[in-house]
């Protein structure tokens, strides 16, 4: 059978490649064989963005990276099909850097978690629950005072990075704005510091206020470079 599988046109097996969106599924095609492995390249997610101006302290202003994380139930195989006991299974967050490197974070502060065993994902059955991504200062450790960001257009569906744009929830509240090409983030609506949430669906915003919830059309403008 692992021949069969391996004897996959080259072809065919370079579309499916393509069409994995994530970490954990790219390095589980590349462990079924060589072949397999030959045709889906390591992901790399990792994206340098300016410094970071957002009312933090200068001192802080450094470059700082985009990390893409995703919340997993992760099951572990039973080798006996027949069993009737019941498989375990795990919450756990993964971040995925440069590399196709991934990293177990702690789900509440985003840090690297410590992992004493290596992990062999062909013992474990994945179920995606959720993607997100979050900053980081080059040294890895998580941006401070952040606390979420969502991307437009999603990785998935951005071709060119001239196009790539951001929102942040930042200081318990403040809601600023990115876009490539700008030094200094803007600081959108400056009479509300109340927002709680913000989601894309669709590649439509929408943001939690106390109040309720609202549609939000990001500034349509050109880089800032001062």
């Amino acid at each position: 059978m692992m021949s069969r599988w391996a004897d996959l046109p080259k072809e065919l097996l370079e579309m499916i490649s393509k069409s994995l969106d994530s970490g954990v599924d790219a390095l589980r095609f590349r462990a079924v064989c060589t072949s397999w492995r030959c045709s889906a390249s390591l992901p790399s997610f990792d994206q340098e963005i300016p410094p970071l101006l957002l009312m933090l302290p200068q001192s802080n202003s450094a470059d700082s990276v985009l990390l893409r994380t995703t919340v997993w139930r992760m099951e572990l195989v039973r080798k006996d099909p027949n069993s009737s006991s019941l498989s375990k299974s795990w919450l756990v967050k993964v971040g995925e850097s440069k590399y196709g490197k991934l990293h177990l974070l702690n789900p509440l502060t985003n840090q690297k978690a410590d992992a004493a065993t290596s992990l062999d994902f062909l013992d474990f059955k994945f179920v995606r629950l959720s993607k997100a991504v979050f900053l980081k200062w080059s040294r890895r450790f998580p941006v401070f005072g952040i606390n979420k960001v969502v991307l437009f257009p999603m990785p998935a569906s951005c071709s060119n990075i001239d196009e790539f744009g951001m929102l942040a929830i930042y200081h318990e509240g403040k809601l600023g704005y990115w876009r490539s090409g700008d030094v200094h983030w803007t600081l959108l609506d400056d009479k509300n510091f109340q927002y709680d949430d913000i989601i894309v669906r669709k590649d439509q915003f929408y943001v939690i206020d106390r109040w309720g919830t609202k549609k939000l059309e990001p500034p349509n403008q050109e880089p800032k470079e001062q």
